[in-house]
């Protein structure tokens, strides 16, 4: 489908910009722009995991630098028609070739982290070959190095040794014989010659070639003849120099053209990882979550922040539509966040179809089969439409093109005209989209859409919460409420005198009074009812909290024992090595000192002792569940 309407109204190209200024490459941030959203649901879950794989790499293995690749396609192309490049580009291609080598050997070492990332590593070619040539030929001002042909260094080296012998003869010249017949005692160059400045009245003095004079006719800049030959040969070496350069930078050149549909593909595949890349560093700036990309067209958002505010200022909004919620109608007053909670829902939809992670704490999505808004004031002057009138136009492209499945977001449903013929036109729009099985967010003033609201079962009410006692908007949203606009508590707090405000109250009836009286009392009982919620929430999340500290506090004890037991192991064992050898040395002396059964008696007493110490050993060990070898009794 054509988004290009929905992703005006919704800013989608801003928050694009907002990410493409993580992108390292003009190649990426180009991309990027010109992405297109996906309604189909494998390609939506697809780019979802990849920007999660990109995620995880840039927390455990960033890429390496890459900004050097640039957009080389036109150099490249030109080279593969036959076209000489100039240096620069040469430069600029060998630059590029080396960080699709580098991103290519990143991708390879994290084949088995990130195998939808790594698909990109086949389409980075690897032409180390080529890029080491460049390196080595190429200078980075796009000077040709002497290194690129044996041919242009000993040009070059012949060229710098004559040209010292001609400098050096130049200040003998003006040191010695031509001293006194020069405007200043130094040599300089003209068209290419080196020439001295001799003062007009002596350039018979000094024989050679007059190649220019000042515009005062005082000087006149002679190559000496004694240098002659030696410049005569210089410029031929000069002209060597300029054939070599231009052959290797023609060489060159048909290298890069041979591989010219592989570097296309390269920077194709640079251009879209960038891009990923730059999804995965936004995602990472934002603190979002990962989203859950399921089936069935619905929208749930915790904790959501529209991407173009603030999050440090903006209140995060949960909100969901579609699936089992079924559609959405919000009411609530003007100021309120009815009009950038629809932005969000839409503009998230949007960027899930291009695989961003939205600014929130959790997202599950289940891929809408496209998005169509009507949003914002559609008033043109010079296509003669009202407000109205460009609303309609879009709500009728909106008939035309929707059906089930996607998402259609309506800002201020049949507002702009007559409230009764709005309110049919609005009621009737939305009963036309629900039959259609659209999933509908939209906002309304109108009672009879909120009633609407309150009898399909397919579209639900919430509200935009006013808080009466400041009597500011908290914007936050509140599912199965049906809010008021709270028009007149709003003018009060933006200076509208009160007589004013009585009159306007006084005139809608006691009818609407009792209405209103009642609504404000179901808005505190909802207030009142979040309150205790929230705070059942803190005490969970306490007792979570508590829970945690208790099962790090029985594993540090649990870690303790087990160094105490190992501690105390290695003392149990320590004494039953000391008890042995005691034991077997004084089996020893016994042997040799004591007489038959005197040292029978010993040995058996030494094996009383022997039997009480394991029968010690077996205690502890039991308490402490250590285990040691037995005494050898021998």
């Amino acid at each position: 489908m054509d988004v290009s309407h929905s992703a005006r109204v919704l800013e989608f190209a801003r928050v694009l910009d907002e990410i493409a200024r993580l992108c390292e490459t003009t190649l990426g941030s180009d991309a990027l722009r010109e992405w297109l959203p996906s309604f189909d649901p494998e390609i939506v879950r697809a780019r979802v995991e990849r920007t999660g794989e990109a995620r995880r790499l840039l927390r455990d293995s960033p890429p390496p630098a890459f900004g050097s690749a640039r957009d080389v396609r036109a150099p490249t192309l030109a080279a593969a028609k036959g076209a000489a490049l100039s240096g620069t580009d040469l430069f600029r291609i060998g630059e590029t070739l080396a960080a699709f080598r580098r991103l290519r050997a990143w991708l390879d070492q994290a084949r088995d982290d990130a195998p939808l990332l790594h698909r990109f590593a086949d389409r980075l070619p690897w032409l180390k070959e080529l890029e080491d040539r460049l390196a080595a030929s190429i200078a980075e001002d796009g000077a040709v190095l002497d290194a690129a042909s044996a041919t242009l260094a000993r040009v070059r080296s012949q060229k710098s040794s004559l040209q010292k012998r001609i400098t050096d003869r130049l200040q003998g010249l003006v040191h010695g014989a031509f001293r006194d017949y020069l405007q200043e005692p130094l040599y300089t160059i003209r068209d290419g010659r080196f020439v001295l400045p001799v003062k007009a009245q002596y350039k018979g003095k000094v024989r050679g070639i007059v190649h220019d004079t000042s515009g005062s006719g005082q000087t006149v800049f002679v190559e000496p003849e004694a240098i002659l030959g030696d410049s005569n040969r210089l410029r031929e070496l000069e002209s060597e120099e300029r054939e070599e350069v231009e052959r290797v930078l023609r060489e060159l050149s048909g290298a890069v053209g041979e591989h010219a549909d592989e570097i296309s593909a390269g920077l194709e595949a640079v251009a879209e990882l960038d891009a990923h890349l730059a999804l995965a560093r936004w995602a990472e700036e934002r603190q979002a979550g990962v989203p859950r990309v399921g089936q069935g067209p619905y929208l749930r958002v915790e904790k959501g922040h529209h991407p173009l505010l603030d999050p440090n200022e903006s209140v995060p909004v949960t909100v969901s539509v579609g699936g089992s919620e079924g559609s959405l109608l919000i009411t609530g007053p003007n100021t309120g966040g009815k009009t950038v909670t629809l932005k969000l829902l839409g503009l998230y939809a949007l960027l899930l179809g291009i695989g961003a992670h939205p600014p929130a704490g959790a997202v599950d999505y289940g891929v809408f089969r496209g998005v169509y808004a009507d949003i914002g004031d559609e008033q043109s002057v010079e296509q003669s439409l009202s407000t109205f009138s460009g609303h309609l136009k879009n709500i009728a492209r909106m008939l035309e093109e929707a059906g089930s499945g996607a998402l259609a977001l309506l800002d201020e449903v049949g507002a702009g005209t007559d409230p009764a013929e709005g309110s049919a036109l609005g009621k009737a729009l939305l009963g036309e989209l629900l039959d259609r099985g659209v999933v509908v967010a939209a906002t309304t003033h109108y009672g009879e859409l909120k009633e609407f609201a309150q009898k399909d079962e397919r579209i639900r009410p919430a509200a935009m919460e006013f808080d009466v006692e400041t009597l500011r908007p908290t914007y936050r949203l509140i599912p199965g409420a049906s809010g008021q606009s709270h028009a007149l508590e709003i003018a009060e707090r933006l200076g509208i005198p009160k007589a004013v405000l009585d009159r306007a109250a006084s005139s809608m009836g006691e009818e609407f009074a009792r209405a209103k009286s009642a609504q404000d009392e179901l808005d505190r009982l909802v207030k009142e009812a979040r309150r205790e919620r929230a705070e059942v929430e803190r005490l969970r999340q306490e007792l979570q909290e508590r829970q945690a500290e208790l099962e790090a506090e029985v594993q540090r004890q649990r870690e303790r024992y087990e160094r105490l037991r190992a501690r105390l192991e290695e003392r149990v064992e320590e004494a039953v090595r000391r008890a042995q050898e005691a034991y077997d040395a004084l089996r020893e002396r016994t042997k040799e000192t004591l007489s038959g059964r005197e040292r029978e008696e010993v040995l058996a007493a030494a094996r009383e002792v022997s039997k009480r110490l394991e029968s010690e050993l077996q205690e502890v060990q039991q308490e402490t569940g250590t285990a040691s070898q037995p005494l050898n009794e021998g």
